[in-house]
């Protein structure tokens, strides 16, 4: 916010007249009812994505208001990338199926790979795949381009669409999150001569990656990954962050990995010092719009509607007009808001029903109600409703001025009880265990445990074993305590959750 708003009292809010009053669905008795099914239809009342038209596992249609969002998450990563050095590229999303042979080197993917047919060619190798992760055709560019340590370092970052097959009896409502086409992967590649710089270029992406998830308020979990299973095929060290959901499972919205000289050895990319060709050291990470997708079910409200808080939301003030006589008034409070750079969108006289319907079920955290004044006497009229419970303030001041005041004042109202709201939240998502049976009892209730655990990997198969989760990740605690699984002194922390 500007500071605008502190030259006023914070506004005295009432139960709504108008609608009925909403809370955060994960609060409600209704959690457990609660579908992703139905947040998808939430998601497409919305206008933000329509996952059930096109009948293919995760197809979706973005829709204006998800575009407009995906649009400024796009810039606020792009600022990022560009401050940290990145440069922005595009690459292709269709590439030869040979180029995924030296992937195969490194972990198997051909089972992985959605293959182009062409009737022309039928009965030979299908000519071309869809690209299911960026490795491939960048590290095929890499292997064209470096020849010296001149060449380097190489910093990009790209859009990337992900191509992977999908179970066909895959659920609307979850396929939300597991797509067979993943658009919104904002994917950071980077490349050096030396060991020790690519180290430290993972450990200033993952700074970089939890601010822009901080940015946006997500509750995640950061946590290394185990060393075993497929994160030891490639990378020496993964780091994960997962956010929680009301489901009972954890959703991975950022990772990163260091990757050494697996890729670089699969693929050619070498530099040639003193007569002898030298692997390049890699470090790699995405971000998702999962992000904003977990933001938008976790504000979701119990009547369905979503909650989008304001610092992301596309349009952060509805202004509803209800009579011609009020379009003056709105225009002026629009004019307003905007020379504080408020994003306002106003209802024209004829559509102010529809658009505050249509701003409601958006999530638009605040709709004002505005009135004419009836003579030049008259005080300026305005009612504002916030998006999280509904609730109303009712204002009468002298200008526009004094009521953008007011307005602002009820953004960050909306803002503050979203963060109290994610705070309570991940507070009772995530249950500290000690012992085995706790953890075990934690999980099955669709909890996040947080338990010490002496990590190797007879403990990863330890709690594999009771199939009510899986090992997350681990984070270093300031202390010593008793591993849950062996008993063994630990400073480990594990965090334990099925996966989405």
């Amino acid at each position: 916010m500007t500071g605008l708003a502190e030259s006023i009292p914070a506004p005295g809010w009432h139960p709504p007249r108008r609608d009925a009053t909403a809370s955060l669905i994960s609060d409600s008795t209704r959690t457990d009812a609660f579908t992703l099914g139905q947040f998808a239809q939430a998601l497409t009342a919305g206008d933000v994505l329509d996952s059930r038209t096109i009948a293919l596992p995760g197809a979706m249609i973005m829709l204006p208001t998800g575009t407009r969002m995906i649009n400024m998450f796009t810039d606020r990563v792009r600022r990022a990338a560009t401050e940290a050095g990145f440069a922005e590229y595009d690459y292709p999303m269709l590439a030869p199926a040979d180029v995924y042979a030296a992937t195969e080197l490194v972990f198997p993917v051909a089972d992985r790979l959605l293959r182009v047919d062409d009737a022309r060619f039928r009965g030979t190798a299908p000519r071309a795949v869809l690209s299911p992760t960026g490795e491939a055709t960048v590290y095929t560019h890499w292997a064209r381009v470096v020849r010296h340590r001149s060449d380097l370092p190489i910093r990009m970052w790209r859009q990337a669409r992900y191509f992977r097959p999908m179970p066909a009896g895959t659920r609307s409502g979850r396929s939300v999150f597991r797509a067979m086409e993943s658009t919104g992967v904002m994917e950071f590649q980077a490349c050096f001569a030396d060991q020790n710089e690519a180290r430290a270029e993972f450990h200033a992406l993952e700074s970089l990656f939890r601010q822009v998830v901080a940015d946006y308020g997500a509750p995640a979990l950061w946590s290394t990954r185990p060393r075993w299973g497929n994160n030891t095929t490639v990378a020496d060290r993964s780091i994960g962050g997962d956010v929680p959901l009301p489901g009972g499972a954890t959703l991975q919205v950022a990772s990163l990995y260091e990757q050494g000289q697996r890729f670089s050895r699969a693929y050619n990319v070498t530099i040639r010092e003193d007569g002898v060709q030298h692997a390049t050291w890699h470090a790699t990470g995405a971000l998702t719009k999962r992000l904003l997708l977990s933001q938008l079910l976790l504000s979701l409200r119990t009547d369905l509607t979503l909650c989008v808080p304001p610092h992301w939301a596309p349009d952060q003030v509805g202004l509803v007009v209800f009579d011609a006589a009020a379009a003056d008034a709105s225009r002026q409070l629009a004019s307003a808001l905007s020379a504080h750079d408020v994003r306002v969108v106003a209802s024209s006289p004829g559509q102010g029903k529809v658009n505050d319907r249509r701003w409601r079920l958006a999530g638009v955290p605040v709709r004002c109600y505005v009135s004419a004044p009836r003579s030049p006497q008259d005080r300026y009229r305005v009612v504002i409703v916030r998006a999280t419970d509904r609730w109303e303030y009712e204002l009468a001041v002298g200008n526009p001025e004094q009521a953008a005041q007011a307005v602002e004042a009820a953004l960050d109202s909306v803002r503050e009880v979203l963060a109290d709201e994610i705070e309570s939240y991940l507070a009772c998502r995530v249950v500290a265990t000690t012992t085995a049976d706790e953890t075990r009892e934690v999980v099955t209730a669709g909890l996040v445990a947080e338990v010490p655990i002496a990590m190797d990997e007879s403990a990863i198969a330890t709690v594999a074993t009771w199939q009510r989760g899986e090992v997350l990740g681990t984070v270093e605690s300031d202390r010593n305590r008793l591993c849950a699984l062996t008993g063994r002194r630990t400073r480990q922390v594990a965090y334990v959750s099925a996966r989405l």
